[in-house]
């Protein structure tokens, strides 16, 4: 290093230029770090909902598998009961004792009528 005699205007102006690089340099640096910390809270935030949506859809998945491989099931064999009713192939005494439990007049229903309430 110089004698500060001995420092010519020249030479400081270089240093200050010098410094006001590496500063701009370590203010970009500080402002990028930032961003990125932002970016990265928001890319967490993305995995952590994107993980609560597929834990809520494994659920979704697993009630719809129980209504389809069960409750379809029930429904199914009762309209298909309901349809027998509907076309007289059932015993007398089943259509007296559903006429009677349910309110409804069942007498000369069948394909071409419709039940009467």
């Amino acid at each position: 290093m110089q004698p500060l005699s001995q420092i010519t205007l020249g030479e400081i102006i270089q240093y200050g230029r010098d410094a006001a690089i590496a500063g701009a340099v370590l203010k970009l640096g500080w402002s990028a770090r930032g961003v990125l910390e932002l970016v990265k809270n928001f890319l967490s935030q993305v995995v952590k909902f994107m993980a609560s949506v597929e834990l809520k859809l494994d659920t979704l998945n697993t009630n719809v598998n129980t209504v389809m491989n069960n409750h379809l099931y029930h429904i199914d064999e009762k309209l298909e009961h309901i349809a027998r009713i509907a076309n007289d192939k059932v015993p007398e005494h089943y259509s007296e004792r559903l006429a009677t439990a349910s309110g409804v007049d069942i007498e000369g229903c069948g394909p071409s009528r419709p039940l009467q309430a």
